[in-house]
């Protein structure tokens, strides 16, 4: 199933992604992945998995609301206020850059996720035999080389999360 991408409008009830498959081989490279040699359907299907994570994850935690009832995805929305610069507002017709960084960084993890690219394994076997008593284990540990995609992608989209805590109203 080909990708449709979302353009702004929230009128098609069929799309799938923020971003083109050849928008994300670029976005993926440069952030060091090469995907010359994937099919476009294994990428629409990592994109698919990023962004089916980043709205399980962060729906109900965006500020403002869906701007078109019976929208797919989250964004567009109306009455998101960006905080970083002096509280404009986002456009209600747009998908913010940050929005669709999210999706690429969501789609690595799970591309991570698939091939353990963030897990580095390391150690020998070890066998010891005293008397008739045998043991065997492993020297091995696993440790995390890079900081997590989905860290990252969650980062992108900060900005656009309702804040919890109380907040402070004088009169």
């Amino acid at each position: 199933m080909a990708l449709v991408i979302e353009d702004g409008g929230g009128l098609n009830p069929a799309a799938n992604s923020y971003i083109t498959v050849a928008d994300f081989r670029i976005g993926a490279n440069v952030l060091g992945y090469d995907f010359d040699t994937k099919l476009n359907s294994e990428l629409e299907t990592f994109l698919r998995e990023g962004l089916a994570t980043m709205q399980r994850k962060h729906s109900s935690q965006l500020k403002g609301y869906r701007a078109v009832q019976g929208q797919p995805l989250d964004w567009p929305r109306k009455d998101v206020q960006d905080d970083r610069y002096m509280g404009m507002f986002i456009q209600e017709d747009s998908i913010p850059s940050e929005v669709i960084n999210a999706q690429i960084g969501y789609a690595l993890a799970y591309f991570d996720d698939l091939t353990e690219k963030n897990t580095e394994q390391t150690g020998t076997l070890v066998k010891r035999k005293i008397g008739s008593l045998e043991e065997v284990y492993s020297t091995e540990s696993v440790t995390n080389n890079f900081t997590p995609f989905d860290a990252k992608a969650e980062a992108h989209l900060h900005p656009f999360l309702k804040k919890g805590g109380l907040t402070l109203i004088r009169a």
